[in-house]
């Protein structure tokens, strides 16, 4: 799809950056992880009725990056996570936003509403943000980022960004707190 004049989309442009970004912890030989044993089929299914057991994403694994993909009738959760974290989670989230704002508005990450998750492992932050062209949001995004000790997890659930915004960021905190209880 080509977006004036931009033959990849953003989203895809801020994935791979966002994906590079981790990938550059990967020095170290990758222990394998089972990134879908991070969240139970049930507990997406309470935020994404109708989501089907996560699957393993394995294309990137040689590179220390472990995905697991659950799918729902409105799309798709993702859950990414790697080795160890070499950003606060905050500059992580940033990364990810890449993928649903305009490459062409350089305010628009200032637009980004932030949101600390306090209590949720050693940190936590989640962005919710509808499409907003005039703003520079370019398409629906929704993303948390938890950190526990050396561990951090991303989860991107854009379609939740079609909810009320405080409704989808309960959703992201609850699946960060799932996810933060399980890490080492």
């Amino acid at each position: 799809m080509e977006t004036e004049g931009f033959p990849m989309s953003t989203t895809r442009f801020g994935l791979l950056l966002g994906l590079a970004a981790m990938a550059s912890t990967a020095h170290v030989v990758a222990q394998p992880v089972d990134a879908c044993a991070l969240l139970s089929t049930a507990e997406v299914q309470q935020a994404f009725p109708g989501a089907a057991p996560g699957q393993p994403d394995r294309a990137l694994e040689k590179r220390g990056i472990f995905r697991c993909v659950w799918t729902h009738p409105a799309g798709r959760v993702v859950l990414i996570t790697g080795q160890a974290a070499d950003e606060p989670p905050r500059d992580e989230i940033r990364t990810w936003a890449m993928g649903f704002l305009d490459p062409m508005r350089e305010d628009a990450a200032n637009r980004l509403r932030i949101q600390a998750l306090p209590g949720v492992g050693d940190e936590a932050v989640a962005v919710v943000e509808r499409a907003d062209p005039p703003k520079g949001i370019a398409r629906d995004g929704a993303v948390v980022v938890v950190r526990r000790g050396q561990r951090q997890v991303s989860v991107l659930a854009f379609e939740l960004a079609r909810r009320d915004r405080a409704e989808a960021l309960n959703v992201l905190a609850d699946l960060a707190r799932a996810v933060a209880r399980r890490l080492p």
